[in-house]
């Protein structure tokens, strides 16, 4: 391996240091089909006052980090304020929220993008999909 590619991996795989109030959300069941930002947007069971408290949104994809979101807004996941989803045919559930928003500001993609979850936030087994930092 050439050095520039061995520096590239090394970058791809440093630790993220949080500088943000974030919200980080695993979209590992869904990444594949949907992409990052409809994989992270969508019928969470959220803290809501927390979640708007939130800079960014972080999406992560088995500990590395997929994408970086404002959101902009938090809705009920219900039909009328997300038409295009639930994508396979179950119903909307109110009691879950999802955002509607838009990507982050490049800096701050670049801060956390492509880097990994640190390592005491990545509990395995942890079943809950959303950790919070500095909110």
């Amino acid at each position: 391996m050439r050095s520039s590619e061995s520096d590239h991996e090394n970058d791809v795989h440093q630790e993220a240091d949080f500088q943000h109030k974030l919200a980080l959300i695993w979209i590992n069941r869904t990444y594949g089909e949907l992409g990052p930002y409809d994989a992270v947007r969508y019928s969470w069971k959220i803290d809501l006052k927390r979640a708007r408290n939130c800079d960014y949104i972080l999406a992560v994809f088995r500990g590395l980090i997929v994408g970086a979101y404002i959101a902009d807004e938090w809705l009920p996941a219900t039909k009328e304020n997300f038409p295009n989803f639930p994508r396979d045919g179950t119903s909307a559930r109110p009691e879950r929220y999802g955002f509607r928003g838009s990507e982050a500001p490049a800096e701050v993609k670049k801060l956390y993008c492509e880097r990994r979850v640190p390592e005491k936030l990545r509990r395995q087994g942890a079943a809950y999909p959303i950790r919070y930092v500095n909110v």
